[in-house]
């Protein structure tokens, strides 16, 4: 992976840069997926999966350079899937101690 950031740093290509950025946020959602994600079927698993899933999407979208409607669905992608994380999060039980420690 070191290469691929060198190799953007250096060529500075489009190509390089697509490449890298989707192939690093697919495998993200594939971890989850090859975890068992959609199997478990619970409210965390679903909302982390749903969040890498909206992730890569905004990446995608937000490849090309500009202020259009590419960004604005990339943006909006990103929102929705921290929406998806904050949600999963609270899905977890927590004990109020611990959360007044932290």
């Amino acid at each position: 992976s070191i290469f691929v950031v060198i190799l953007i740093i250096f060529q500075n290509t489009f190509v390089i840069k697509a490449v890298s950025k989707t192939s690093a946020s697919l495998c993200f959602l594939l971890v989850a997926v090859c975890q068992g994600a959609l199997h478990k079927g619970g409210n965390f698993e679903m909302g982390i999966t749903a969040g890498l899933f909206l992730g890569a999407i905004g990446d995608i979208f937000l490849l090309p350079r500009g202020a259009g409607v590419p960004f604005l669905i990339g943006l909006i992608s990103f929102l929705v899937g921290h929406i998806c994380y904050i949600a999963a999060f609270f899905a977890v039980p927590y004990e109020l101690t611990w959360l007044i420690a932290a």
